[in-house]
């Protein structure tokens, strides 16, 4: 039952709802134009995925409840997706079949064999050392993943080496436990960020000498493992596209071979670091337009060398370095999260793997008490509405601050029909509303869901409402989603996003 207190709150969020719907005028008018002739691009059917960090299987799952009927209900209203399981402790990891899972003394150096203490004189390095998972430990994981709706892309330790090469003997035991098992992968990748590594570590492997690494896990999977032959091999993870030296060691690894090896081409994006990251970075156009220069780089790279490999952005999110506390878990985040989505569908990315469902402050479900965190109801109502088909939207806006993505709309998860057209965007304005105009369906009645901090003045709040009605799950259950119908304009809040769907669109390209 509800507290006095939280009702009080739930009817004080309505009645403010209809009053700002009764009073509010405009203060800037956008006008828009939708496509609906021609797509843009076309993305995978599971375009947004969530990451599982690798550190999760060192501490137990720590508080994230995989048998909490909550915590599936939350899991499967995001599948069918993508989970990588991987991260920078991916290359610290020791498979063995047994029963218990455990953390080893050892540090980095024991791994890596050249007799280095890693774990000096670099902060950082302290807490990274060798940890074993028992195929007990895998089989309660593979049994989430499964249950809940997911496929699973599985990170190999690149960090067990025989001389200069990669040493596939650990993973080939885990590829012999899964596959007796009969369970079904969907992918692999072997390492994290090995562009980092000597920043990290201390130690180098070469671009090229990873691609060769590749060569052997692709051989492995193609001539042992039979059932393993059309799982995708996702690499290299480098970190941002933005400096020249992950970019040179994206592009060797591609043009030394690896280009030909992996299914995807992927790298990772944060725009800003948790350590300097502030309330206006999140709501700055130019911060969130530098990151089409990262996927245009990573694209331009991979189709010169890889003409035919797909790009996935392999782990993203707002801030690096576990996320900012009180900014990246909050409404705040939304503006970039959804922002990132719409450039990555725009530009051509294939998927996009959000950092992460559980763990850190960027993670969409609360790393305390694992429930959703208000990027998760913006993932799962994108999710919902938003298809495959991306179209292409021209703004009267040149200031930036309303972004604004269109595509055709998700029927296959609604009760919308072909030809419809679903619009996001987002109000950047600190405080001026804006009237947004789509001129070819000015007439056409139209679906509005918009999210709001709650209450409405926060920004940097935990709580997020649809049209009004804050969200949450109601006895374990995912709410109904509604929208508001209206005809005509749209006003959107400052400091606001939302979705707006036009079921009679009928537009020729979403048929």
């Amino acid at each position: 039952m509800k507290s006095l207190h939280s009702v009080y709150w739930s009817c004080k969020t309505v009645l403010a709802f209809v009053s700002f719907l009764t009073k509010i005028d405009a203060d800037i008018s956008v006008k828009l134009k939708i496509d609906g002739k021609s797509e843009i691009n076309r993305l995978n059917a599971d375009f947004v995925g969530v990451t599982l960090d690798t550190s999760l299987l060192s501490h137990h799952w720590g508080k994230l409840d995989v048998r909490s009927k909550a915590v599936q209900t939350l899991a499967k209203g995001l599948a069918p997706c993508f989970v990588r399981v991987g991260g920078t402790g991916s290359d610290f990891l020791i498979f063995k079949n047994g029963k218990s899972i455990s953390s080893s003394s050892r540090t980095a150096n024991d791994t890596l064999g050249y007799g280095k203490d890693l774990s000096k004189g670099i902060d950082y390095i302290n807490h990274l050392t060798n940890f074993t998972m028992t195929g007990e430990f895998f089989d309660s994981l593979y049994s989430f993943v499964q249950s809940v709706g997911w496929n699973m892309t599985f990170d190999l330790n690149v960090l067990l080496r025989e001389r200069e090469s990669w040493d596939p003997e650990n993973a080939i035991q885990l590829m012999k436990y899964i596959a007796k098992k009969n369970y079904r992968i969907s992918g692999w990748e072997l390492g994290n960020e090995p562009d980092a590594f000597y920043h990290i570590l201390g130690y180098r492997i070469k671009a090229s000498q990873l691609a060769d690494d590749y060569k052997r896990l692709y051989q492995i999977l193609h001539d042992t493992f039979p059932q393993f032959n059309n799982n995708l091999i996702l690499g290299p993870s480098v970190t941002k596209l933005c400096k020249e030296k992950p970019i040179d060691y994206f592009t060797q690894f591609l043009k030394s071979g690896g280009g030909k090896i992996v299914t995807a081409a992927t790298f990772h994006h944060y725009y800003i670091s948790a350590k300097s990251a502030t309330e206006k970075m999140f709501l700055d156009p130019k911060v969130l337009d530098s990151l089409i220069k990262e996927v245009q780089s990573a694209l331009t790279i991979t189709r010169k060398w890889a003409p035919d490999t797909r790009v996935w952005l392999g782990e993203t999110s707002s801030a690096s370095g576990g996320g900012a506390k009180g900014l990246s878990d909050t409404y705040i985040a939304g503006f970039m999260w959804l922002d990132k989505l719409g450039v990555a569908a725009k530009y051509g990315v294939d998927v996009v793997l959000r950092q992460s469902f559980y763990s850190g402050h960027y993670s969409l479900l609360d790393h305390n008490d694992c429930s959703p965190n208000p990027d998760y109801w913006l993932t799962l109502l994108y999710k919902n509405l938003v298809g495959r088909t991306v179209l292409n939207v021209t703004s009267s806006d040149a200031s930036r601050h309303l972004r604004v993505y269109a595509h055709c709309t998700n029927i296959k998860r609604t009760q919308y029909k072909p030809g419809s057209v679903t619009i996001y965007l987002m109000n950047l304005h600190k405080k001026e509303t804006v009237k947004v105009e789509i001129l070819n369906f000015l007439s056409e009645n139209v679906d509005f869901y918009l999210l709001q901090p709650v209450p409405s003045t926060n920004v940097k709040s935990k709580y997020i409402s649809l049209n009004g009605k804050t969200l949450s799950l109601q006895n374990n259950e995912l709410p109904p989603l509604l929208p508001r119908k209206q005809q005509g304009e749209i006003i959107l809040p400052s400091l606001t996003y939302g979705f707006i769907v036009i079921p009679n669109a009928n537009a020729a390209v979403c048929y």
